[in-house]
């Protein structure tokens, strides 16, 4: 067995498409990512056996399908055996010792460019569309442009000597990018099958374009199987597929007339399915399909979300490139020689937020979760054990890691009311949104014996509802103990690497300082638009519109959080000190920009209507009445957005 394994992708080193290969296969040096210029060429390297793999992406989530690779996959004989979600995040790359100040302008393949026109913008420079993300970090290298950024991956940072300004600088952070995994081998994955999802793709045309119903009847195929359409994708009958065609009528006695065989706008539908092709009702769904489609070819049956199985998985092991779980690898958790551990998880303070947590943890883990209020119905529904506060100990027994999932105001209280001894030798995490004061506190609190854990999961129920890939957890290893404490911590973060989330690894210092400048300057800026009163309104534009919705956010959250984002982090006050000044610059440039517009004229004869008609000085002192006392109050408390029913009588 030769001691590499070369996997080709399109473009420079450096691509999102060789960032994906690193990730999915894992960054050893016997795994070989080779570029080349065109996905044909690519393809064509697996097809000739210059490269035992490929690594292609077939679909965006905000450019859609890649149709060129849907028609080189009906041209080329190649098997599908595995796939990639890849979270495309942008960085803006430049030379060392160039500012973002100095950057006039930004060069990238058009569809980056596109995806960060709003950073861009804000920068004030002017984007200027290169052949691909690499090969324009490349280029800027190559000239040494000190007026020019390139938006790229961070891995083209790394090729290219290059500084990374800035990370994420696309407009929406729900770019993925789907990868497929090529091999000229079929590897239906069969030693996997038991436990593990398989997605099963296809190709199929009909027998008649004109003949009605039958997309509907195709995928009745499936539907009255209850077998799960995961994608349906059309692209014209070319070609490739004619000549597949003819190649299928010579090997069989099945034909058709020539007339119905060639018919302008005749389509094929590129199918995803979920199960292996090996199932019984997808053998029979298949051969359903099969009685009224002339054409039908299985691309392949791989498993889902990354995973590796079959002979991929061997021809990994045979060189000491694979990894068990090569989707979640990070510089911050590194491959462990045992088996994953199952941790007991305590969740000490079980409200929306512990519960929260609780529902993704209670899928690998034992988790137990006591709170004052009686949540037992709800940990029951999350497969979580719970504890009355009358049963600490019991609750601590056997305990792995303990969760403290309460408020900021009341940390520091609710951790000196826990009994010492039942925090000796575990590992204690803190979730809390603000990171140096938890962290002081827990230094100075808990036994020494305690390893300690600071995180701040940056999404909560309503960010993180449907998925946590690609949201931000951030984290700092404060205390570790002993050996089977960095284990323990390195179980729990993998949680978050499984769910694929983004792992942020700083101290607590740095994230307050960060958290400052975003967490709390966006709680301050919904606050003070709420006491304003902002609402939606009939000609809405999209940016009132997503004024509107900051408020609606920061307001769901309880005042309690963003009092203790102001209270236990010093940096705040300084955020409120520059917003103070901010207001007032802009508004004194308003006023000085305003031009003095001239009194209008006096009446003829020289006197105002007040000097013609002074009011009685009697009138001054005439109390108002309540209802006129009632009105006002009425119509201030409407103007600050709130609904007022008013009882007084008459209306002023």
């Amino acid at each position: 067995m030769k001691g590499e394994v070369k996997v080709s992708y399109q473009g420079m080193p450096g691509a999102y498409s060789e960032k994906a290969t690193r990730q999915l296969l894992g960054s050893s040096v016997n795994v070989v990512a080779v570029g080349y210029p065109s996905f044909e060429e690519a393809f064509l390297a697996v097809e000739r056996e210059e490269a035992d793999f490929g690594v292609l992406p077939i679909q965006n989530s905000l450019g859609g399908s890649i149709h060129a690779n849907y028609d080189l996959l009906l041209k080329y004989g190649l098997h599908i055996v595995g796939e990639y979600d890849l979270r495309v995040e942008h960085s803006l790359l430049a030379l060392p010792g160039v500012s973002k100040t100095d950057i006039k302008t930004v060069i990238s393949h058009p569809q980056a460019l596109a995806q960060c026109a709003h950073t861009i913008s804000t920068m004030g420079a002017q984007p200027r569309a290169e052949y691909d993300t690499a090969g324009s970090a490349k280029m800027l290298a190559d000239n040494q442009w000190k007026d020019t950024a390139a938006v790229a991956s961070d891995l083209a940072a790394e090729y290219y000597g290059l500084q990374v300004l800035e990370r994420n600088v696309e407009d929406d952070e729900g770019n993925f990018t789907r990868f497929l995994l090529l091999s000229k081998k079929e590897d239906l994955g069969l030693d996997a099958r038991a436990e593990t999802e398989f997605k099963t793709s296809l190709v199929f045309s009909f027998m008649d374009s004109n003949e009605k119903g039958q997309l509907y009847k195709a995928l009745s195929a499936f539907s009255l199987r209850d077998i799960d359409l995961a994608k349906i994708e059309s692209r014209p009958w070319g070609h490739t597929a004619e000549q597949q065609y003819q190649e299928m009528l010579e090997s069989s006695d099945f034909s058709l007339t020539a007339a119905s065989a060639r018919r302008k706008y005749s389509y094929l539908f590129y199918v995803d399915i979920i199960g292996h092709q090996t199932d019984e009702t997808i053998i029979n769904a298949l051969r359903h399909l099969r009685e009224f489609c002339k054409f039908v070819r299985v691309l392949g049956s791989y498993p889902t979300k990354g995973k590796l199985s079959g002979d991929v998985r061997k021809t990994l092991e045979a060189v000491g490139a694979y990894q068990a779980n090569p989707i979640t690898a990070s510089p911050a958790i590194m491959p462990q020689e045992h088996q994953p551990l199952r941790l007991t998880i305590g969740i000490y303070g079980f409200g929306n937020f512990g519960q929260f947590l609780a529902k993704t943890m209670s899928k690998a883990h034992q988790v137990r979760a006591t709170s004052r209020t009686n949540y037992a119905t709800v940990a029951a529904q999350l497969d979580c054990e719970y504890f009355p506060s009358t049963q600490l100990e019991q609750f601590f027994d056997g305990l792995d890691v303990l969760v403290l999932g309460v408020s900021i105001l009341s940390f520091e209280s609710v951790l000196n009311k826990i009994p010492k001894q039942f925090l000796e030798k575990l590992v204690i995490v803190d979730v809390l949104s603000v990171k140096t004061h938890p962290k002081q506190i827990m230094l100075r609190d808990l036994p020494e014996s305690a390893s300690i854990l600071c995180t701040h999961p940056m999404f909560g129920p309503e960010s993180g509802k449907y998925s946590w890939r690609g949201l931000p957890m951030m984290f700092e290893k404060v205390r570790v103990l002993s050996g089977e404490h960095s284990h323990v911590m390195d179980a729990f973060l993998r949680i978050f690497e499984t769910e694929m989330c983004r792992m942020l690894e700083m101290t607590c210092e740095s994230h307050d300082e960060y958290a400052a400048s975003s967490q709390f300057l966006t709680h301050l800026t919904g606050r003070i638009l709420s006491v304003q009163g902002v609402k939606n309104t009939p000609i809405d534009t999209r940016g009132f519109k997503n004024l509107v919705r900051l408020v609606e956010d920061t307001c769901k959250d309880s005042f309690d959080l963003f009092q203790g984002l102001y209270e236990f982090n010093p940096n705040s006050e300084q955020q409120i000190q520059k917003f103070r000044e901010s207001l007032n610059e802009v508004t004194n440039l308003l006023v000085e920009k305003t031009p003095k517009r001239t009194q209008p004229a006096l009446p003829v004869g020289g006197t105002t209507m007040s000097e013609k008609y002074p009011q009685n000085p009697l009138l001054g002192k005439i109390a108002p009445s309540k209802t006129v006392v009632i009105h006002g109050m009425a119509k201030q408390l409407e103007a600050e957005g709130k609904d007022v029913w008013s009882l007084c009588v008459g209306e002023p």
